[in-house]
């Protein structure tokens, strides 16, 4: 259990570090201003409107505005705590190629096997419940959660607060679904690790690599600071 839990920790130090908080709608509200933290270049102060108008001096100097060797150094340790973040969160969530608890194809279906009608269903309610709840974790720590790309103020000028909100609702949820889709897709595509691979990839691979990245994103951020 806590052979990829420790990495799974350890992978959001630096996202914190560089935030600079704890508070996920704080973390959120720095990626509007500066950009998800899985981009290494975001434009700075580009939105649609600038791009509809056709000012080609303008959507250039955005564009230039917002990149910066500093972001792209951070952006190194950030892309590292995705990696590791995400397929910690497939262990967590009893997923191919981590599915070891279930296994169909070598225990007839592991536990569920003991199961059916409504305590499979519950069974596997839960397992896809984690599954969302991973993905909006995902969403929010590193691509950005509600917000939406070219939107540098948070808001599109001539639509009610309400009514924006509702498109926050929904830019959330199709991020977490792309997620969704990405987890199914993992299982349609890999074979299942063993049991001796998982903890070697837990313990010998991914707890170092997370740990040695917080040093790196401390060595970076004290550089450019």
């Amino acid at each position: 259990m806590i052979s990829y839990e420790l990495a799974l920790g350890l992978s959001v130090i630096p996202v914190f570090m560089l935030c600079g908080t704890l508070n996920l709608p704080a973390i959120v509200n720095w990626q509007v201003q500066n950009g998800w933290l899985i981009a290494p270049w975001w434009p700075k102060g580009l939105d649609w409107h600038m791009i509809l108008s056709g000012n080609a001096s303008a959507i250039l100097g955005a564009c230039a505005a917002g990149f910066s060797w500093q972001r792209v150094a951070l952006w190194i340790p950030m892309l590292i705590s995705f990696f590791v973040f995400i397929v910690a969160m497939f262990a967590e969530t009893n997923r191919l190629p981590f599915d070891l608890p279930e296994a169909e194809q070598e225990l007839v279906g592991g536990y569920h096997t003991e199961y059916s009608g409504m305590g499979f269903a519950l069974f596997f309610l839960g397992e896809y419940a984690a599954m969302i709840a991973g993905s909006g974790v995902i969403v929010t720590l590193f691509l950005g959660g509600w917000s939406l790309p070219l939107v540098p103020d948070g808001s599109l000028p001539g639509l009610p607060g309400v009514l924006f909100g509702l498109v926050n609702i929904g830019v959330f949820f199709a991020k977490v679904c792309a997620l969704l889709f990405f987890f199914i897709w993992i299982r349609w595509t890999l074979p299942r690790f063993r049991y001796d691979q998982l903890m070697k990839l837990g313990w010998y691979f991914f707890f170092e690599l997370a740990l040695a990245n917080i040093f790196i994103a401390a060595f970076v951020m004290a550089y450019i600071r």
